[in-house]
């Protein structure tokens, strides 16, 4: 049965108060909402538990950068029909608890974690992972760095400078 992008905008649409302004395009190759605006591509379950795990901005920043969320149509368009639902709803964690107290909140979220799959938090796109280095400066590796920044010779130097060659 492929009705995960329906559910999905059902469940967005309860838990935010207003009908989401895009369309969605669910993993099951399933769509819902305006059929003219962009579309919010949803490829796996797992962007659904980086928006429960992350609400808001920083959510939607890791399955876009991990590739579990994409806009498909004009991206300006699409970023400022979700800004409203976002960046400009003035919450906070306090509003967001206070929220979570209505029954119908919770079973809309119940829903949500149960569409989304297993309720574990999934791990931080790879760009987001820092590896562990055993030596952060070494005499060579500042060498290294130092030659790279300044040492690009004068015509840059003009460019950036002006003919005064002349920090300010």
């Amino acid at each position: 049965m492929a009705d995960a992008a329906l559910r999905l905008r059902d469940l967005f649409g309860q838990l935010l108060g207003v009908p989401l302004p895009v369309r969605i395009r669910a993993w099951d190759g399933s769509e819902a909402g305006p059929p003219d605006a962009p579309a919010l591509v949803v490829r796996n379950r797992r962007a659904v538990r980086r928006l429960l795990w992350k609400p808001g901005e920083l959510g939607l920043a890791r399955a876009w950068v991990a590739g579990d969320l994409d806009i498909e149509g004009d991206l300006y368009t699409a970023l400022g029909l979700i800004s409203g639902l976002v960046w400009e709803r003035g919450e906070d964690a306090r509003t967001l608890f206070d929220a979570l107290r209505d029954p119908e909140v919770r079973a809309a979220v119940r829903r949500l974690i149960v569409l989304a799959g297993p309720p574990l938090p999934p791990a931080p796109p790879r760009e987001e992972v820092r590896r562990p280095r055993r030596h952060l400066h070494t005499k060579s590796s500042d060498k290294r760095a130092i030659s790279h920044h300044y040492d690009v010779g004068n015509d840059f130097y003009e460019i950036v400078l002006g003919p005064s060659m002349v920090y300010s």
